[in-house]
Parts: C-alpha cells; structure tokens; sequence
C-alpha cells in the first residue's frame, strides 16, 4: 500500500472555496511582495492583514457632497419645524406654508456653488 503525499485535508468548515480577485498596478504589487516578505507568502500576508483587522480604508468623501450634506441638514430642520407647527394643531397660514414648501423644494434642487 502505498502513503499518501502531502498534508491531511482540512475539514469541510476550514476549507477555502471561495475566491476574490483583485488586480494591482505593478506598483502596488511590488509593495505588497515586499511587505510580503517573499511573493509565495503573499495570499497568507493579505489574508492576515483583512483579518487581523490593520488595513485602513481611506474613504474620500468629495467637497461637494460634504457641503450638500450639511445644507440638507438645515433643510431637513426647516421641513421638521413645519411638520410640528402643522401636527401642533395651531392655525396654519396656507400661503406662507405654500411658500416654505416651495422654497424647501427649490433648496433640493438647487446646484451647488
């Protein structure tokens, strides 16, 4: 009879199955083979590094949307008044109310600067 070669199989819970497939620049590649330490290691090196939770995300939020954020913010506050005037039970001016909901429109669609 002859031995088998190679290491016992893993158990169905730790086998991987599922793959992800990510290019880099060559840039990016030579840097994580270097940080690797030595190409072969490298799905090891990666796979420690998602895990072991030390990869930072930069997220890079742009200009305008921070600054559509926070004006719709303010409108958001104005229509939440307008709603607790109106739930309150207290007499309504119908032109005026016409007006801010007109001006609340406008604010949403308006283009940023």
């Amino acid at each position: 009879m002859s031995k088998k070669r190679g290491p016992a199989p893993k158990p169905a819970e730790q086998q991987r199955t599922k793959r992800i497939s990510v290019y880099f620049s060559d840039v990016e590649y030579e840097s994580l083979a270097q940080r690797a330490r030595n190409k072969h290691d490298l799905c090891n090196y990666i796979r420690a590094q998602v895990f072991a939770g030390q990869t930072q995300v930069v997220v890079s939020i742009p200009e305008v949307n921070i600054k559509a954020y926070g004006e719709l913010g303010r409108v958001g506050s104005n229509l939440n008044q307008i709603a607790r005037h109106l739930n309150s039970g207290a007499p309504v001016d119908l032109q005026q109310l016409q007006a801010e909901i007109a001006a609340f429109r406008m604010a949403l669609i308006e283009q940023p600067s």
